[in-house]
């Protein structure tokens, strides 16, 4: 499989000197990346052909190829398989776009008549990036229901807000006590109506499971201890809340996504909406997910974009929509 995307084959003796022996800026990432990547190539090469267009299917060539190379060869990898964007076109598209451009990594925002808390590139990538957007083709359109599941700060539920209008409604999920601070300080400071915090993650079982609190890199872990927080099954969640329709999902839970997507296989059955998931938290991720996804509802239509100029923000996006 590497072969054909342009890598020359060598010996695992000789694969496994260069690996240990290189140090690079994305080192554990892309080896890990690169292991499954030897493991399971078969697995990827399967992908290929669940990809309903040939952009998404370039942006997965590129994700394997960008990966694997910075195994080895760390930020030179840019040059070799250049990212969707340049680190120049982002800071570019920051300051020519988001009023009050700061350098502290949380601040408060000016955009779209909004105030809003939160880094300027997560502000960035939701209301001029449209990340959780594919194209024409996924979107959230006025009155939708929205689960907004990794809420952060709250700048996309915000977004969100804007699209489905005073018809729609945003559930913003979001377990950690400093986000939920800010993300409801958000809502609150621009009188917003049709977004509702429910302060628990997603997960695939209702529990109590530990939390590392990192700010937008906020994630659940297995070992014990420390933050404790809520997890709620979509499921059962839309079920007790009794939600009559779910539109659009959007997923950002730093490699819970699988999780949580297995406890919301009935809301998928039942509503089948369009869906934006992160799929590059965990190296399986590009795999698992939509293997997962379309054994729950087969007939979606899969899209695959990246919104970064390195490693992160590679969604992955199904809808019943055509092109």
């Amino acid at each position: 499989m590497l072969s054909k995307l342009g890598f020359v084959l060598i010996k695992q003796s000789d694969f496994a000197n260069l690996l240990e022996n290189c140090p690079t800026q994305n080192d554990e990432a892309g080896r890990k990346f690169l292991r499954y990547v030897l493991e399971k190539g078969e697995e990827i090469d399967k992908l290929f052909p669940l990809l309903s267009d040939d952009y998404s299917r370039g942006i997965l060539k590129w994700f394997i190829q960008y990966r694997v190379c910075s195994a080895l060869l760390g930020t030179r990898t840019n040059e070799l398989y250049p990212p969707k964007f340049t680190d120049l076109e982002i800071e570019t598209g920051i300051s020519s776009s988001i009023q009050e451009d700061k350098d502290s990594y949380l601040d408060t925002y000016d955009i779209n008549d909004l105030k809003i808390t939160t880094n300027k590139w997560a502000l960035y990538n939701s209301f001029i990036l449209k990340q959780y957007v594919y194209k024409e083709t996924v979107s959230p359109e006025t009155s939708d229901y929205v689960l907004d599941i990794g809420a952060c700060y709250g700048e996309t539920s915000l977004w969100f807000s804007g699209m489905v209008g005073e018809s729609g409604y945003v559930w913003a999920f979001e377990p950690d006590d400093v986000n939920y601070t800010i993300l409801g300080e958000n809502i609150r400071r621009n009188n917003i109506k049709n977004i509702q915090i429910v302060k628990k993650g997603a997960y695939n079982k209702n529990t109590q499971l530990s939390f590392d609190a990192r700010g937008t890199g906020s994630k659940i872990v297995e070992q014990k201890g420390g933050n404790i927080v809520d997890v709620i099954k979509v499921d059962d969640f839309v079920e007790e809340q009794k939600i009559r329709r779910v539109n659009y999902v959007k997923m950002d839970i730093e490699g819970a996504e699988r999780f949580a997507v297995e406890g919301m296989k009935d809301t998928i059955r039942r509503f089948k909406p369009s869906l934006a998931l992160s799929v590059y938290h965990l190296s399986e991720d590009i795999v698992n997910i939509p293997k997962l996804v379309l054994g729950i509802f087969p007939h979606y239509r899969v899209y695959l974009d990246h919104f970064s100029s390195n490693f992160p923000e590679t969604v992955m996006f199904f809808s019943t929509k055509g092109d």
